[in-house]
C-alpha cells in the first residue's frame, strides 16, 4: 500500500512540476496537429478538436508515467 502511495505522490508531483519548456511543446504540438486537422478535413469540427486534445492529454500523462517509473527505479 506504501508503494502504491510513493507511485502516486511521484505521479501527481510530476504532472505539476512540468518543466515549461515540455508544456511548451505538447501545447506546440497540439496546436499544429489542430492546424494540420482543419487543413485536411477543410473545416473547425469540435468532434475532432476534442479528440486532439484527449490524444495529448494522454500522450502528456504517459510521458509523466514514464518519467516516474524511471526516477523511482533509480
Amino acid at each position: 500500500m506504501e508503494e502504491q502511495r510513493r507511485w502516486v505522490r511521484a505521479f501527481l508531483r510530476e504532472v505539476f512540476a512540468m518543466p515549461r519548456r515540455h508544456v511548451l511543446v505538447f501545447l506546440l504540438a497540439t496546436i499544429l496537429l489542430i492546424i494540420v486537422e482543419v487543413e485536411v478535413i477543410e473545416g473547425w469540427h469540435l468532434v475532432h478538436l476534442v479528440e486532439l486534445l484527449g490524444i495529448m492529454l494522454v500522450l502528456y500523462m504517459g510521458w509523466a508515467t514514464w518519467r516516474v517509473a524511471r526516477i523511482l527505479k533509480r
